[in-house]
């Protein structure tokens, strides 16, 4: 019973990625990185950096060791290790997740890929798996605290790291000139009430506009929603909230972002909605899904 693995199946996972309880986020250069490997025409291998967080886990970088490889194998050479710590020095540190591409194969884990990582994780108690192909990656959390688990088909989401230093910025400002008020639970709770009300089914209030086919508003304390272009903006999301909107509402096309990356502190989703009725709609359905969280 120790050595038992708890292999978590897909209706289960679907409701962890939906709550958001295991998030993980990548910038847009490691992503550009993985895309160019997937893409060869043979397999290549590297080790993942990144840190975790309270509220996320998040990639970095990848660091490529001396490797021999065939369009349907990898090899990292026995000696590599020390010439990565050479090389990259304190980044090894950082080391948190293994990937591999499979040259267009498509993306599975292999016999060899299961025992190796087998063997990685021996000396971790976690580590995250990633395989990739042409555009598409499966990734795998292994885990051996607070008890054994391997969960697999978990999403990475892309965020802006020029939102990150807009983001340092913004907070200094906000730091140096903005004085916050708690307000208390029955307060708060009252004024839920009373802007969730004020949204009637299918008519939301309108900005004044000449064309009349844009808006926003305050839906929640600190969370905003606008329509302009066919674009619906929802901001000021904490990352669980906003990476349960673009899971609940994938039918929609839609852009995860932040922290802040808009000018607000907060996570964002964009959602492509060609239709002013159509998004209107869309909104009483969001209010409704962060009103149940």
């Amino acid at each position: 019973m120790d050595n038992e693995v708890v292999k978590i199946e897909d209706e289960e996972l679907e409701y962890l990625n939906a709550k958001a309880i295991i998030p993980i986020i990548t910038n847009k250069e490691l992503k550009t990185k993985l895309d160019y490997l997937n893409n060869l025409d043979h397999e290549i291998g590297g080790w993942i950096t990144g840190k975790v967080t309270k509220e996320c886990i998040i990639l970095e970088n990848i660091l490529i060791p001396n490797q021999e490889v065939t369009n349907a194998s990898v090899e990292i050479e026995p000696e590599s290790g020390v010439k990565l710590l050479k090389e990259f020095k304190d980044k090894c540190k950082k080391i948190l997740g293994h990937y591999h591409s499979h040259a267009g194969m498509g993306v599975f884990w292999s016999t060899t890929d299961e025992e190796n990582m087998a063997k990685i994780m021996l000396p971790r108690d976690f580590f995250i798996f990633i395989v990739g192909s042409n555009e598409k990656y499966l990734v795998r959390l292994e885990t051996k605290k607070p008890f054994r688990m391997s969960v697999d088909n978990l999403k990475i989401r892309v965020y802006n790291e020029e939102d990150k230093k807009i983001q340092e910025k913004l907070q200094k400002i906000i730091d140096k000139r903005i004085t916050q008020t708690t307000i208390s639970a029955t307060s708060f709770a009252q004024l839920q009430d009373d802007r969730i009300s004020s949204i009637e089914k299918g008519d939301l209030l309108l900005e004044e506009s000449s064309s009349n086919n844009h808006f926003w508003k305050e839906i929640f304390a600190g969370i905003f929603v606008s329509y302009q272009d066919s674009i619906l903006l929802i901001e000021g999301l904490n990352i669980s909230q906003a990476n349960s909107l673009a899971h609940e509402f994938s039918d929609y096309q839609s852009q995860l972002g932040g922290p802040g990356g808009l000018g607000l502190s907060g996570y964002y989703v964009e959602f492509t909605v060609n239709k002013l009725k159509k998004a209107k709609r869309l909104v009483n359905k969001i209010v409704d899904a962060l009103n149940s969280m």
